[in-house]
């Protein structure tokens, strides 16, 4: 076993603790694994082996370990279509393509959002190859907006490609 992926074994144990344990939801796991499969088929430069799963608490966001992708129980119940949750599942996809779990914490809230904005054009892309409508990350980021300091969401919106901004009100 890799010393990231034995690193991203005990982060995971960690998380699932922090966050109330792993919410056992069979259906919701098989939709994200089919939508994990598809995205990993359009896109060759993605992890192959991942899992997914949903945890029972801290509120509305997602996470990415070596091999594993965690949406909280409150993000998945607010992403009603396929469409949203393939934007959460690729930007969380463009962290482990980063590495990001495996960088040290951000010193500050710009270098966090740096990684953040990183994240979402990756992700962008990763939809269009998937043929998603790439409006689906600036919808993500609206409906996380409340769980992230004031202003992130705008800048993030901002920063992505522009037809993948230009959200229909």
């Amino acid at each position: 076993m890799s010393s990231a992926t034995l690193a991203g074994t005990s982060a995971a144990l960690q998380l699932e603790r922090e966050c109330g344990g792993v919410n056992n939801m069979a259906e919701a796991e098989e939709r994200l694994e089919a939508i994990g499969e598809w995205l990993v088929l359009s896109c060759a430069e993605l992890p192959r082996a991942c899992r997914y799963r949903v945890l029972n608490e801290c509120g509305m966001n997602a996470f990415s370990l070596p091999g594993r992708i965690y949406l909280t129980h409150g993000l998945y119940a607010r992403l009603e279509d396929d469409d949203l949750l393939t934007a959460a599942l690729a930007h969380e996809f463009a962290h482990l393509v980063r590495d990001d779990s495996l960088r040290p914490r951000c010193a500050d809230e710009g270098e966090a959002l740096e990684r953040e904005m990183l994240a979402d054009a990756m992700a962008v892309e990763y939809l269009r190859r998937c043929g998603v409508d790439p409006t689906a990350m600036a919808r993500l980021i609206e409906i996380v907006a409340g769980e992230q300091p004031e202003g992130w969401a705008t800048r993030r919106i901002s920063r992505l490609p522009r037809a993948a901004a230009d959200v229909p009100r």
